[in-house]
């Protein structure tokens, strides 16, 4: 079975770093390599990691950003030093349960998958259990190629994937996050828009991780009717036309790497997503206009191309799925949006 190499980044982590490499020396399949990228901390964090490397059974190697990097850039940084055929991210402040690297890799190998992801178990600063987070999965499912949410997310420490994924592009190329509102693509954000281009992902309904919460954490928090229905139907032109733009940047990228790339699997699925992000960039057009229009008209005739142009299809079909109807009725075609921002 090949190895994977485990890659993970601190800052100031020093309350449970020792916990989370504890858990990586009991794994059932020890990692092949274990990178640790520190990104300036001013705590014991260096001192932890350089201890532990002196006496892990695997090879360890312990980096200093010269500069802080930000948590994306230094995952990204740190990957580079990866020689296993798989890499692992790790954060700081979790727990893996025993088997984490054993399953992932043995479900990678037999579903023939580029990336394999997995529930988690949510635990207090105490490591109490609270609960259970799925990541969208209750049972074990393959994806196959562009067949996942377009913005989608897996979290970075439940992502095990094939490492040449990341020598396919330079990542300074990735382009900006759909998530926050400036700095580029995260690093598990990438890894999922790579993993789910060009080849099949692999979701896990076990969990094989203890996500530790923070204050700041959004996972566990309660929420009212009212916030499901306003979350639902929380949409907006400057939003829209950022989601254009940033669909049209990656439907020119691929198309780049389609002419870039050595080896025909990869250049064919390249310009397979060439198309699939060329599609959503038009459906967005679509939908900037029709929250921009001021005129009933105009909004009908955007709302018919939509739906023939197939924006409420399934993910797997090119679409975004039917829940994006009542968004696109109510603050669109109705325009009522101002509506619900004065409630």
């Amino acid at each position: 079975m090949s190895a994977t190499s485990v890659v993970m980044a601190t800052y100031n982590g020093e309350r449970y770093l020792s916990a989370q490499l504890e858990s990586l020396l009991r794994q059932t399949t020890l990692p092949g390599q274990l990178i640790i990228s520190d990104d300036g901390s001013q705590d014991r964090t260096l001192q932890i990691a350089e201890e532990f490397a002196k006496r892990a059974p695997f090879p360890t190697l312990v980096l200093k950003n010269r500069k802080r990097l930000g948590y994306a850039d230094n995952f990204l940084q740190a990957a580079q030093h990866a020689k296993e055929d798989y890499i692992s991210f790790c954060d700081q402040d979790d727990i893996w349960h025993n088997n984490k690297i054993e399953r992932c890799l043995f479900e990678l190998q037999r579903t023939g998958s580029l990336l394999c992801v997995h529930a988690v178990r949510l635990i207090d600063a105490q490591s109490e259990p609270r609960g259970l987070f799925t990541q969208g999965t209750t049972k074990d499912t393959v994806f196959e190629a562009l067949m996942l949410p377009p913005w989608g997310l897996f979290l970075g420490f439940t992502q095990t994937f094939e490492r040449r994924l990341l020598n396919i592009v330079d990542a300074a190329r990735r382009g900006p996050d759909n998530h926050t509102a400036s700095g580029p693509l995260s690093h598990d954000r990438w890894v999922y828009l790579l993993a789910s281009s060009f080849g099949r992902v692999v979701a896990l309904a076990e969990p094989l991780a203890d996500y530790r919460q923070h204050q700041t954490n959004q996972f566990g928090k309660k929420t009212t009717f009212f916030d499901s229905v306003r979350g639902a139907l929380t949409e907006s032109h400057d939003r829209l036309a950022k989601h254009r733009d940033m669909a049209a940047f990656r439907a020119d990228l691929f198309s780049q790497m389609a002419r870039e790339i050595d080896g025909e699997n990869f250049a064919a699925a390249s310009l397979r997503a060439h198309s699939y992000w060329r599609h959503l960039a038009e459906l967005y057009e679509l939908r900037t206009a029709l929250y921009g229009s001021k005129k009933l008209t105009e909004r009908f005739d955007c709302f018919r191309k939509l739906i023939d142009a197939g924006a409420y299809k399934n993910y797997s079909q090119g679409g975004l799925e039917r829940k994006t109807i009542p968004k696109d009725v109510i603050l669109g075609l109705l325009q009522g949006w101002h509506y619900l921002r004065e409630s």
